[in-house]
């Protein structure tokens, strides 16, 4: 009955969730529908094998732009701009909800039970990873990038760097990641923060602007 009851929710979605799995997979693959797309994303750009999934994935275990928490945060709305070399990589089952945004040119990886809350960013030029089990509260900003070029003396001084966050990493609302930034496994990124460099110890709160350990040996839970 529940599976029912989501379909008609989602009835005004189908058309366009047709249209992005015939036109990213393969029709072996597509014929499983396993994204979801909500019919308020507006898909700019998009290419034949710019979303790759696991061979035996199932019907709507990648759901872009569903629903999220209500009541929490001033709904963005949702884009897709994959370039013509974009990657975006699905492990397993991942939940992008609403207000998401993605403007890619380079390649982006979600590990397996990957969730996101309302507004995603992602801008990715060269490589954003994310590790399996990861949890992303609302109004998260990643990059790779600055988005423009910076000259000094005539020489560039600013260049794409990936962003790498490991499995079982929880971000809270608010937070920036930016170029270069390395988020290890089991670690906890606290609100507002802004996160500009890597960290190398597993376990530990991220806090501050910019962010710096704030606490060692943590667990968290869903």
């Amino acid at each position: 009955m529940s599976y029912i009851v989501f379909l008609l929710k989602h009835l005004l979605d189908l058309p366009k969730t047709i249209w992005i799995n015939f036109k990213v997979l393969g029709l072996k693959q597509a014929l499983r529908l396993p994204i979801l797309i909500s019919r308020k994303v507006r898909v700019v750009e998009i290419y034949k094998h710019s979303i790759v999934l696991p061979d035996k994935v199932k019907t709507f275990s990648i759901k872009i732009g569903i629903e999220g928490s209500e009541g929490v945060a001033h709904e963005q709305k949702g884009c897709l701009v994959l370039g013509k070399n974009s990657k975006i990589v699905f492990n397993g089952k991942a939940s992008l909800s609403k207000g998401i945004l993605i403007r890619c040119s380079g390649k982006i990886v979600f590990g397996k039970n990957f969730y996101s809350n309302h507004n995603l960013s992602l801008i990715c030029s060269q490589n954003i990873s994310f590790g399996d089990d990861c949890v992303l509260g609302w109004n998260i900003h990643i990059r790779d990038c600055d988005g423009h070029p910076i000259y000094q003396n005539g020489v560039r001084t600013n260049y794409n760097e990936s962003v790498n966050i490991g499995n079982h990493v929880w971000i809270g609302q608010d937070v920036k990641v930016l170029k270069g930034a390395k988020i290890p496994s089991d670690c906890v990124i606290a609100m507002n923060s802004c996160v500009t460099k890597k960290f190398d110890n597993t376990n530990i709160i991220i806090g501050g602007y910019p962010a710096k350990i704030l606490k060692c040996d943590v667990t968290w839970e869903v």
